[in-house]
């Protein structure tokens, strides 16, 4: 447990920071999507999300994000295996945990694209088709999250579980 306490405390403080550095980008992309609902002209909201994305100070601070959870990725997962054979389970719910999750950000991914590449060429008749465009992707991101969810409750269950004494069959 000491582990995952030391990896919270370090994803706490790291979204604290990040938030404070990027509070001023997220207020002019705030007052920009205000004036652009009272204008009634989405191309001037979406351009304003596109730009709060796409500034240093927010790439700066996703760049940095993701080398944190790439830096205790691995481990936090080695630490979950270990702590499931130690209590004699298999590790196929965090096998199932993890695949649900890659889906979940995969769809996320691709339909922020499609959002991104395709919303502004559609013109203003066409926008109905946005439910055909997305309806794979609300599908799949819908079941990972149902898949998610359950297996990171089976999976917190399972680390409350005390450890076996001697030997299992994980050693």
């Amino acid at each position: 447990w000491g582990f995952f306490l030391f990896s919270y405390i370090i994803n706490f403080v790291f979204n604290q920071l990040s938030g404070l550095f990027i509070q001023a980008d997220s207020l002019r992309m705030a007052q920009a999507i205000q004036s652009a609902e009272g204008n009634d002209d989405l191309s001037l909201a979406w351009a304003a999300l596109a730009d709060f994305f796409t500034s240093p100070t927010v790439l700066t601070v996703q760049i940095l994000s993701f080398i944190l959870s790439i830096a205790l990725f691995i481990p936090q997962l080695a630490v979950t295996a270990r702590r499931l054979h130690d209590s004699g389970h298999s590790i196929i719910g965090l096998v199932i945990s993890f695949v649900s999750y890659l889906v979940m950000m995969g769809a996320l991914a691709l339909a922020g694209y499609k959002v991104f590449t395709e919303y502004a060429m559609l013109e203003a008749a066409d926008r109905n088709v946005i439910e055909e465009i997305f309806a794979p992707y609300v599908i799949a991101f819908v079941c990972s999250v149902f898949i998610f969810f359950w297996t990171s409750l089976y999976l917190f269950i399972m680390m409350l579980m005390p450890g076996k004494p001697g030997a299992n069959k994980y050693g």
